[in-house]
């Protein structure tokens, strides 16, 4: 299913546990524009057809960990039936074997965070501070996050303008310039603009 055309987009020697994890499924994998809303999804369209959709523009090790995360989601779905939570135990076990099976395969900077990260996988890598940090930092490396800019700072995120207040966690309260409504923003949350007075 997955053939060396994919390579590029992967890392090396990916394809081979993908062909492997993905034997006797019949998949149909489909390439979309970036969404700012997930990175890939999993659904199983009808009793013996699975779809997969990826976001174009990642970095191979991103592609390939949200690869295996939807894979996860088809074996967990196959192995425990179709009544299971869509990130519950069984997904989380699916996952955490794919990726320590694959593990090698990863930079050495982020092997120690993903095995960390296996331990108790989570639906989405910014639940893990130094996961988010890396994959973020690979993507967008001139990418100003909301972490980077002091506290009182107003900031812009789409067309909304915020002014930072204290942290809660892994969450900024800021506060929305305009209608003066309470926001908890991820620490993470990429900044489009940073509003000089």
């Amino acid at each position: 299913m997955f053939d060396e055309k994919l390579q590029s987009y992967l890392l090396p020697e990916a394809h081979i546990y993908l062909n492997k994890w993905c034997k006797g499924y019949r998949i149909k994998l489909l390439i979309k524009n970036a969404r700012e809303s997930k990175l890939g999804d999993y659904r199983k369209l009808d009793h013996d057809t699975h779809q997969i959709t990826l976001n174009t523009g990642m970095s191979p090790a991103l592609t390939f960990f949200t690869l295996t995360h939807e894979i996860a989601h088809m074996h967990a779905r196959d192995k425990f039936g179709n009544g299971i939570k869509p990130h519950g135990r069984e997904w989380k076990f699916s996952f955490a074997q794919l990726i320590l099976e694959t593990l090698h395969l990863y930079p050495k900077e982020i092997q120690p965070l993903l095995l960390k990260f296996s331990r108790n996988p989570k639906a989405s890598f910014y639940a893990s501070k130094d996961l988010a940090s890396y994959f973020i930092s690979k993507e967008e490396k001139e990418q100003l996050l909301l972490k980077d800019i002091p506290e009182g700072a107003k900031f812009r995120i789409k067309e909304k303008i915020f002014k930072k207040g204290n942290i809660r966690k892994i969450r900024y309260l800021c506060t929305e310039i305009y209608s003066g409504r309470k926001f908890t923003i991820h620490m993470l949350a990429p900044i489009d603009e940073l509003i000089e007075d």
